[in-house]
């Protein structure tokens, strides 16, 4: 029984990982429609961009909290600086296209970062520094948990939380639950506001109800959701955001 819990702690451990990584596949298949095969390259490169900086430039000395933020922080950035520059350069051309055309490009980006990857550190698994990080822990029965796996835990579900309320409760979040919902309705809003800014110049005043409207769409598609829909509070943050304009 011993050895099953051990692997169970390990498992829940490398898991809480895997499910960082699968809620970046989730929360863009959700939104386009589209699996990003390059999903998990990219974290591949942050490791690999978090090793470089420890190993290879030797920061590993620096004081815990330091080396910490070098490991995490720094390579969070560069990983978002890679994936902005595949949106730039590799995705927003094809928007306009078939969803195939953009299957394939995220397929040929995987290519690429994996190939990139092997050109810049090599074929060989490298390992970050084992002494970073505290090897201590406790027994609980049977069962060793070290502090590290315990931290690793509960900074994946701070993660996934501080995830759900950014979905929930910003206006952005908002903005991608209700392109989850509805595509056409969603771009429809946001159109919709482009517009009614150009008349409130003119005019001075906008109707929140026109807004809504074209939020909604006239051709049938959400014309009565119910409240809490997210296309509904969708209409009614740009509602407010043009008021406030």
């Amino acid at each position: 029984m011993g050895p099953f819990l051990q692997y169970t702690v390990i498992g829940l451990t490398v898991g809480s990982f895997y499910a960082l990584v699968a809620l970046g596949y989730t929360i863009v298949y959700g939104i386009i429609r589209l699996i990003n095969f390059a999903q998990g390259d990219l974290s591949m490169v942050g490791a690999f961009i978090g090793w470089t900086l420890l190993v290879s430039l030797g920061l590993e000395h620096l004081p815990l909290f330091l080396a910490i933020v070098v490991a995490f922080v720094v390579p969070m950035l560069g990983t978002a600086i890679v994936n902005l520059g595949i949106l730039q350069f590799a995705y927003k051309p094809l928007l306009n296209r078939s969803l195939l055309a953009i299957l394939i490009t995220a397929l040929g980006m995987s290519l690429v970062l994996q190939n990139g990857s092997e050109l810049i550190w090599g074929p060989a698994i490298e390992a970050y520094p084992p002494n970073l990080l505290p090897a201590e822990g406790m027994f609980l029965g049977p069962v060793h948990v070290t502090y590290v796996q315990i931290a690793l835990v509960v900074v994946s579900l701070l993660l996934m939380g501080g995830l759900v309320a950014f979905v929930q409760g910003t206006t952005l979040g908002t903005a991608m639950r209700a392109l989850a919902v509805d595509h056409d309705a969603a771009r429809r809003g946001r159109r919709g506001l482009k517009v009614r800014h150009g008349q409130k110049r003119v005019r001075g005043r906008l109707e929140p109800d026109q807004v809504g409207a074209v939020g909604r769409g006239h051709d049938g598609v959400h014309t009565n959701p119910p409240i809490d829909d997210p296309c509904v509070r969708a209409d009614r943050h740009l509602t407010s955001a043009a008021q406030r304009a």
